[in-house]
């Protein structure tokens, strides 16, 4: 079953002590209820206030048992501000004995058998104490999980590389031999997609295209939404590509009976994608780096891994640090790639 939660939250906790549940987790509260709507969860698993405030309105959505598990929301205050906090405890201690609090968790259907410990809660929770039991945690042990994002992000990054290059080079032959209005609709595509940002790409793909009846996987989102948008810049390689072809060499090709089809693909693009290669090594590189922003979209990949394992450890530098070795380990092989082929080109140019 596949069941949707906030990273970093009690439940998505409760989640993984649970097992064998796929967990979708999500960095806001509205999207896991918006895709359970739309059919792309089986269930989603949050706070009972969260769920009051998004899910209960929701005529698609309904509550399937009685809350489990049991969580505290607390308020962090700067150490120095003692009088600050023993304001506040005031106030609460004289919200709680006078029934005032139960009223208004009432009114907004908050209120259960789990909000009387509150009468009798009296445990304080430092930042310090708190420091001391993320210290014990290693971030070796998160290796498995920084692993697993990894291969999600290479074969996120190579699907979408692939459909960037077959689009990309259908693009480039349209805006270059063929007529209206063929020609000027690979012009405004290619401007489009250079000119808007990959992440509202990615949300109207995701977000935006249920309201048409269209909804897509995360993982199909991802791909296609990447490789929708790096297939302008692939375009533009090809294109450049075949501009730095002698016109010649096509008039040759015409000239011993082939078709403009068989001239182009037998004597243009060959050498035009030769060309074009270092660039395309290099487009590839920045993807693998873009395919992080896929994690706005239920996509847990390397980025979304370390987002959630730092947040729950609060060890970002040193987590950061594995993931930065990790990005590089998978980019720098094909800059190795990129400079070989380059040289390549320069040897056969001579």
């Amino acid at each position: 079953k596949k069941v949707g939660t906030l990273q970093g939250a009690v439940s998505h906790t409760l989640l993984q002590e649970l097992g064998g549940v796929n967990i979708k987790v999500y960095s806001g509260v509205v999207e896991p209820y918006e895709d359970l709507a739309l059919g792309r969860l089986d269930a989603v698993f949050l706070d009972s206030p969260i769920a009051s405030y998004y899910a209960k309105p929701n005529k698609k959505l309904k509550y399937i048992g009685e809350p489990v598990g049991e969580g505290l929301y607390g308020m962090a205050l700067r150490k120095e501000d003692k009088e600050l906090r023993d304001e506040i405890d005031k106030i609460l201690v004289k919200l709680i004995s006078s029934g005032e609090l139960k009223k208004i968790y009432e009114k907004w259907n908050l209120w259960d058998k789990s909000q009387e410990k509150l009468y009798n809660y009296t445990k304080e929770y430092s930042g310090e104490s708190f420091k001391e039991e993320i210290k014990s945690i290693s971030v070796i042990s998160f290796l498995p999980t920084l692993l697993k994002g990894a291969i999600i992000t290479i074969g996120i990054s190579v699907a979408s590389m692939i459909v960037a290059i077959i689009l990309g080079l259908t693009l480039a032959i349209m805006k270059v031999y063929l007529k209206p209005p063929f020609n000027h609709f690979a012009s405004a595509y290619i401007e489009f997609f250079r000119g808007t940002p990959l992440l509202i790409q990615l949300y109207i793909l995701y977000y935006g295209l249920p309201n048409i009846g269209i909804s897509l996987s995360p993982l199909t989102a991802a791909i296609l939404g990447l490789g929708m948008n790096y297939a302008s810049y692939e375009a533009e390689l090809y294109r450049a590509g075949i501009s730095a072809i002698p016109k010649g060499q096509l008039e040759a090709g015409l000239s011993l009976g082939m078709s403009n089809f068989l001239a182009v693909r037998r004597i243009i693009l060959p050498q035009a994608i030769r060309i074009a290669l270092p660039g395309i090594t290099n487009d590839f590189i920045a993807l693998f780096k873009d395919s992080s922003l896929v994690s706005i979209i239920a996509m847990v990949e390397l980025t979304k891994s370390y987002t959630i394992l730092a947040a729950t450890t609060m060890k970002f530098f040193e987590l950061g640090l594995i993931v930065a070795f990790l990005y590089f380990a998978m980019s720098y092989p094909l800059s190795l790639l990129s400079k070989r082929l380059e040289e390549r080109l320069k040897k056969k140019r001579r």
